[in-house]
């Protein structure tokens, strides 16, 4: 409304000589309102931007998820249109765990990670490499 008011300000003769700023409201009077010339819309957009921090929190407890649902037999693809991923997204995981299968055979095994045995009479665990 605060154009359309410019507008006729600027077309009634009101402010005199126009400098540059003021001639952009030549184009609009009072009916420009009406006629929804002016109409505009504010897109929706985060009040708060998360931080990296946060955004690295959320991803984890969505990981957890969907171990969880996949130890409880729930297909992952299921739970990850759940979560708002795409079909597209999730081929895209699948083609990555398929080529991750297919090089970690070929790579040999150097050693195996440390184990820990059962605990002895004083309570601690022994470390056994294997």
């Amino acid at each position: 409304m605060a154009v359309a008011i410019g507008g006729f300000r600027a077309n009634s003769g009101a402010w005199g000589r126009l400098n540059r700023q003021q001639q952009k409201y030549l184009p609009f009077d009072l009916a420009s309102f009406e006629q929804g010339d002016l109409d505009m819309e504010i897109m929706p957009r985060p009040l708060l931007v998360p931080t990296r921090k946060e955004i690295g929190e959320e991803n984890e407890q969505m990981w957890r998820g969907v171990n969880f649902a996949h130890s409880a037999g729930v297909p992952p693809e299921f739970v990850l249109r759940e979560a708002g991923w795409s079909d597209d997204k999730i081929a895209m995981l699948g083609q990555a765990q398929q080529s991750q299968q297919q090089i970690a055979p070929a790579q040999p095994v150097t050693q195996a990670p440390p184990q820990l045995t059962p605990a002895s009479s004083s309570g601690t665990g022994q470390q056994k490499k294997g």
